[in-house]
């Protein structure tokens, strides 16, 4: 019993010296890392794309833009985490915002262009493909927090928590089709099929975008559950590992969701040239939806060296991975500063610490106005 009383200020100590580094792209938490005893505060956003930068990603005109030989992505992560520990138990609000898009070059091509209402090009077919996933959801979280001593005086910390959720708002959007141009204009035939909370009810169907159900209800609220998972090993000479898992069997599930589907055909593009009539068969409706959380991973691990340590990190969900790699400095024994590269949107960071107080910062460009990645964090651990 007295082995056992005396991990908590273990626990507190390596709260106070975990996963305060990196640019946190998908806002992952590992429960493993949260204090034994105290108090935990942290709040993170990370907004990247691979197109334009992200100040004119919503403006109607892509001056300039660019694409990968792969899959375009668009994505928005943001989280705000308060909790209070006790004796490895934690208790604890969040809110979070998940966005998540994914595109082909086809498609960024045609949607850019048509954008400037420009002719997309003689004699060639534009294959569309293309999802958004995103919602906003708060809730309350509970956990625990433990500690396994190991050989040669390392430890493991372990942790989980389990989540309830209140969905806020989502939108799923998917567009499948085909732009075929000819000498001097093109048609585009497709589908596409979209939940979105913010769908308003139109008088009359016009075409795009009009949301016509027989009966105007109401939009139900979200409700959900997810498990995260995690562990870090500390070694005795300032090593670390960690791996942690957030939104296994995770869902979010709402009774009633505006839901919009439609078929176009011979819809010219751009919109001005001459060409048969569109025409369009939807569907305008409210349904059920069952929103399955895709499982964030995360794999660290640091390496000290005297006042420098060696920093590598990786972040996945759905696919797509997120390397990065730095280094941070011990300037004294209160102040650290590091600084970090992320190789998928190529972001740097500049993260210091003063004690159990942190913030960091990232950007793929100096010119914030012409970055395709921005990000910012802080957060604390406080004890009782």
């Amino acid at each position: 019993m007295h082995q056992s009383g005396s991990i908590w200020p273990t626990l507190l100590l390596a709260a106070l010296t975990c996963s305060a580094w990196g640019q946190d792209v998908l806002q992952v938490i590992n429960p493993a890392d949260m204090p034994a005893e105290g108090v935990a505060m942290r709040v993170g956003a990370y907004v990247g794309n691979d197109m334009v930068p992200v100040k004119q990603f919503d403006a109607k005109v892509w001056p300039n833009y660019q694409t990968r030989s792969g899959a375009d992505l668009a994505l928005a992560d943001l989280r705000l985490d308060f909790g209070a520990s006790k004796r490895g138990w934690n208790v604890g609000y969040f809110y979070r915002e998940d966005w998540r898009l994914a595109s082909n070059r086809d498609t960024v091509d045609a949607y850019a262009l048509s954008q400037r209402r420009q002719y997309i090009g003689q004699n060639r077919s534009y294959e569309l493909n293309y999802r958004l996933d995103g919602f906003s959801a708060d809730g309350l979280r509970m956990g625990h927090t433990g500690l396994l001593p190991m050989a040669d005086d390392a430890r493991l910390l372990w942790g989980w928590s389990a989540a309830l959720l209140r969905g806020q708002g989502v939108k799923q959007e998917t567009v499948q089709g085909v732009v075929i141009s000819g000498a001097s204009s093109g048609s585009l035939h497709g589908n596409r099929e979209m939940f979105n909370t913010n769908l308003n009810p139109a008088a009359v169907r016009n075409g795009l975008n009009d949301f016509v159900p027989g009966q105007s209800m109401g939009v139900s609220t979200g409700l959900g559950y997810g498990l995260d998972l995690g562990a870090t090993w500390l070694g005795k000479n300032g090593e670390r590992a960690s791996l942690a898992v957030n939104d296994l069997a995770a869902s979010i599930h709402w009774d009633r969701l505006p839901y919009l589907s439609e078929t176009i055909n011979n819809l010219s593009v751009p919109a001005a040239t001459p060409g048969p009539g569109p025409s369009f068969q939807g569907v305008s409706a409210y349904r059920p939806l069952t929103l399955r959380l895709k499982p964030k991973y995360l794999l660290e691990g640091e390496y000290p060296y005297g006042h420098v340590t060696a920093m590598a990190r990786l972040e996945g969900a759905d696919g797509d991975w997120f390397p990065q790699f730095g280094l941070h400095y011990a300037l004294s024994q209160s102040w650290r500063l590091g600084m970090d590269y992320e190789t998928r949107f190529g972001a740097y960071g500049l993260n210091l610490r003063y004690r159990a107080f942190y913030a960091g910062i990232s950007t793929q460009n100096p010119d914030l106005a012409r970055s395709r990645a921005i990000s910012a964090s802080a957060g604390t651990v406080l004890s009782f």
